[in-house]
């Protein structure tokens, strides 16, 4: 959330350069001294006020005044205690902590280059919002999170802990966490592709994050529950959209790197691709470990994936070593056809046509492993679905656990509760369970409908009887 805030300071940076806003790197606190000296030698800003700064003597005036404390000492404690529980859970190794982005000042207290400590880390509100754009969205995910906020005022949240955490926000970030809580500041991005052929009906994880994110930050959501669970929802579904889209591109690009060299028809092609893209990850409770283990099938998807990328790449520009006869149009060509990809494909089999060359091509990118860029696409998808649980805790809102050296589906408990919550109009709303099969579906989840049956009466959310079918009731979380 917090890189959604940034990516809203500035036209041209970070969602149109791919540029940090705030070059000198936040992070909220370091996770120990040696991180801290790490932190200070990097030229990095740590962000938590310390009780000599003068942000931790305002929080504690703050927090007086609308407590009517009346005593130092247990101001002091309570302004201690808040900036402790603010921070956000680390994820194992982390060197550096975010503050929970509860609110638009405590968004800026971190981004992701002072997280990381990486120079040119990921542009992940370009991501999302190019992931949104795909899905048909309407605006933008940084503008709908920032008019949820400044739409829910203190909603959510008690008074004097949203006066506190106006206090804590740096001083070179004061003026822009004003603008941003007014709604004044709203920076246009680039126009992200919008392909035609892939469509707001088709199902897709672009088509479930923008219809999902639209729902959360518009369908009166923030106001019906506890600051801290909304950010945590907001957190998963960003999370749920990278890694499944992520997923989704892979499986694309390698089924279209291989239909290159077949001859079926190319429309009946397209569409099997896209279909088979709705059954990547299995689901399923019943089935032993070594047949539900998913593992294989991301580095399977990410291997080939991003070397299939890679290739037809090198095919628009002809590039890599083959002939410069073979040459084919960018995908992006035919973005507004509604048939486009399947005249892409057409238009490519008849370009490659008889050239030796491409047959070696396809087939050493289809076995190609985890290597170079593949690397950072596996784990940016582990990253995002795997259990971040630290200190024998667990993450409610993880898609995949480890169990040995097996990786399965197993969400956690508010994984699902978000998912199915959000197949609802809004809060309060009911939903079925064919909507939430076909959401699961739009993640790439093939899923058990016992599974998902036991997991919903177990959780409470099941309104009606399991002999339903896809029409059982499904209660929405608050």
């Amino acid at each position: 959330m917090s890189e959604l805030a940034w990516s809203l300071t500035d036209s041209t940076s970070p969602s149109s350069s791919g540029k940090q806003t705030t070059p000198r790197g936040l992070a909220y606190a370091a996770t120990s001294q040696a991180a801290l000296r790490e932190s200070v030698a990097a030229g990095l800003e740590l962000t938590r006020p310390t009780r000599s700064d003068a942000r931790f003597s305002a929080m504690k005036e703050t927090l007086d005044r609308e407590l009517r404390i009346r005593d130092d000492n247990a101001a002091e404690l309570i302004a201690t205690v808040l900036l402790d529980e603010l921070a956000a859970p680390a994820s194992r190794g982390a060197k550096r902590t975010s503050a929970t982005p509860l609110t638009i000042e405590t968004a800026l207290l971190q981004d992701r280059r002072g997280v990381t400590g990486k120079k040119n880390p990921a542009n992940i509100a370009r991501i999302l919002e190019q992931l949104y754009a795909l899905g048909g969205g309407e605006g933008t995910v940084a503008t709908g999170w920032q008019a949820a906020l400044v739409n829910a005022g203190t909603s959510g949240l008690p008074r004097w802990g949203a006066l506190a955490f106006e206090t804590i926000v740096p001083s070179s970030s004061i003026d822009l966490a004003k603008k941003l809580a007014s709604g004044t500041l709203d920076a246009n991005g680039p126009v992200e592709r919008r392909p035609a052929w892939l469509g707001t009906s088709r199902p897709s994880p672009y088509r479930w994050f923008a219809r999902s994110w639209y729902r959360l930050c518009h369908g009166g959501w923030i106001e019906a529950m506890p600051r801290r669970r909304w950010t945590d929802w907001a957190s998963c579904v960003a999370r749920t959209a990278i890694a499944t889209g992520f997923l989704f591109e892979m499986h694309v690009a390698r089924r279209l790197a291989a239909a290159l060299l077949a001859s079926d028809d190319s429309a009946k092609a397209v569409e099997d691709i896209l279909g088979d893209g709705l059954a990547l990850l299995p689901w399923n409770d019943q089935l032993p470990l070594s047949t539900s283990d998913v593992g294989p099938v991301i580095n399977r998807l990410a291997g080939a994936g991003t070397a299939c990328l890679d290739l037809i790449e090198q095919l628009t520009k002809a590039e890599g070593g083959m002939s410069e006869a073979i040459k084919i149009d960018p995908i992006e060509e035919h973005d507004r056809a509604r048939n486009g990809l399947a005249g892409w494909l057409a238009n490519a089999r008849s370009q490659v046509a008889g050239e030796t060359d491409i047959a070696e091509a396809v087939t050493e990118a289809l076995s190609s492993g985890v290597v170079g860029g593949a690397r950072n696409t596996r784990e940016t998808i582990r990253y995002s679905l795997l259990d971040r649980g630290t200190d024998g805790g667990t993450d409610l809102y993880a898609l995949l656990r480890r169990s040995g050296k097996f990786t399965r589906v197993e969400p956690g408990q508010e994984w699902l509760v978000t998912v199915a919550s959000l197949c609802a109009d809004g809060p309060g709303g009911l939903a079925r369970l064919g909507d939430l099969r076909n959401s699961l579906a739009e993640l790439g989840i093939q899923a058990s409908t016992p599974t998902i049956i036991s997991l919903l009466e177990k959780y409470g959310m099941a309104r009606s009887s399991h002999d339903a079918d896809d029409a059982l009731e499904i209660q929405a979380g608050f």
